[in-house]
């Protein structure tokens, strides 16, 4: 209940206090409720809308890498084959020598 209670807080905080944050902290505090939802509450599909908007909102960033390869995971452990296969697409397409690049190869076999 607390961990729902923090990221509720955390999205609220992102949400109503843009000018609060940097854009780094704010593409930290998702990558970080990406997380929160993926290896604590096994979550996948929050977590990989979490990624994904750290990822699209800072592609640049530097954590867009991690974010594009975690939201593969997450949408895997989904059940979001489609949507794997894209984002598998879109993580070679960027980073074909990234940590996440043997994952996004079996995704396409």
């Amino acid at each position: 209940m607390k961990l729902r209670k923090l990221l509720v807080a955390a999205s609220a905080f992102l949400v109503l206090c843009p000018l609060a944050a940097t854009a780094h902290d704010e593409e930290e505090g998702k990558g970080k409720l990406g997380k929160v939802a993926f290896d604590q509450r096994h979550d996948y599909a929050q977590a990989a809308d979490w990624f994904a908007k750290c990822w699209q909102e800072q592609p640049q960033g530097g954590l867009a890498r991690e974010a594009a390869g975690r939201r593969l995971e997450a949408l895997r452990k989904a059940g979001s084959s489609a949507q794997a296969t894209q984002a598998a697409r879109d993580y070679l397409e960027r980073y074909p020598t990234g940590p996440h690049a043997e994952l996004a190869r079996a995704q396409l076999k």
